[in-house]
C-alpha cells in the first residue's frame, strides 16, 4: 500500500473516546488516517518509521505548514476498519498485535522493520482489518 493522498472514510464499530494532539511542523494529516507521535510528543501519520507510537486516527484532516504544535488534530480511539498490507494478516493474527505498514495499513511484524505497534486485529478480511486501535497499544512497542 502507500500512504494516503486524500481524506479517506472512516469506517468504525464505535468510537470509545477523543482527543486532541498537536501537529508536527511540515505535516499533512488526512482524516481516516492511522496517527502516531513522535520521540517529540507531535502527531505525525503512521508509517514504519522507529520512535514513533501509535496514538489513534485522525477524524479531520489538517494540513500543519508551520511550526510544530501550530495546529491541532482531533484523533479516535476505537476499533477502526483498516487496509491489510498485501493480505499480511490471516487468522493466525486474530486478536494479536498489528503493525503500522503506512497511514492507512497493517500488517505482521515479520514484514515490518520497526514493528510500530497499532492495535489488536478484531476481524479481518484478505484486504481489511478491523483493529482496537488505543495509546495503550502503542506504548507496548
Amino acid at each position: 500500500m502507500a500512504a494516503l493522498s486524500a481524506d479517506r472514510k472512516i469506517n468504525t464499530r464505535g468510537i470509545r473516546r477523543t482527543f486532541v494532539g498537536d501537529v508536527a511542523a511540515s505535516t499533512n494529516i488526512y482524516a481516516g488516517a492511522i496517527v502516531c507521535k513522535n520521540a517529540s510528543g507531535y502527531i505525525v501519520p503512521a508509517s514504519d518509521t522507529a520512535a514513533i507510537k501509535c496514538v489513534g486516527v485522525a477524524l479531520e484532516q489538517v494540513l500543519n505548514s508551520g511550526a510544530a504544535g501550530a495546529k491541532t488534530v482531533t484523533i479516535g480511539v476505537g476499533v477502526f476498519e483498516v487496509v491489510n498490507a498485501s493480505g499480511a494478516i490471516v487468522q493466525a493474527g486474530k486478536h494479536a498485535l498489528c503493525y503500522a505498514a503506512d497511514d492507512q495499513s497493517v500488517s505482521t511484524s515479520a514484514a515490518m522493520t520497526n514493528d510500530v505497534i497499532v492495535g489488536c486485529v478484531d476481524a479481518f478480511t484478505t484486504t481489511t482489518v478491523w483493529v482496537d486501535i488505543d495509546p495503550a497499544y502503542g506504548q507496548l512497542g
